[in-house]
C-alpha cells in the first residue's frame, strides 16, 4: 500500500483484521527536518473486520503520511485493509 500524504488536519480509518497481536503498527510520519514517525498505533489481533480510525494534524512543515508499518518478526502473519479513507478536515 502506497502511503498516504496529507496536508493540515485529517481523518484517516480503515476495518482490518489482523492475524496476530504485534505484528503491525499504523504510523503517522513526516519526512522534515529528518524522516521520523510522529504517530504509532499497535494494532491488537482482530479476527473479524474492526474499525481502526483516528485524527491528526500534519506538523507546518515537511510532508506528513500515514500508513501501514509491520513491525513484528513474524514471517507468517496476515493483515486485511479493506474500505481505507483519508478525509481532509481542513487546516
Amino acid at each position: 500500500m502506497s502511503p498516504a500524504k496529507v496536508r493540515g488536519a485529517a481523518a484517516v480509518g480503515g476495518d482490518c483484521e489482523n492475524e496476530t497481536a504485534g505484528q503491525y503498527a499504523w504510523i503517522t510520519a513526516v519526512d522534515e527536518p529528518a524522516p521520523r514517525e510522529i504517530h504509532r498505533t499497535p494494532l491488537p489481533a482482530a479476527t473479524h473486520p474492526t474499525t481502526h480510525a483516528y485524527e491528526f494534524t500534519a506538523p507546518d512543515h515537511g510532508e506528513a503520511w500515514t500508513g501501514l508499518r509491520k513491525t513484528g518478526d513474524d514471517g507468517t502473519a496476515e493483515f486485511v485493509l479493506d474500505a481505507f479513507t483519508v478525509h481532509d478536515l481542513g487546516t
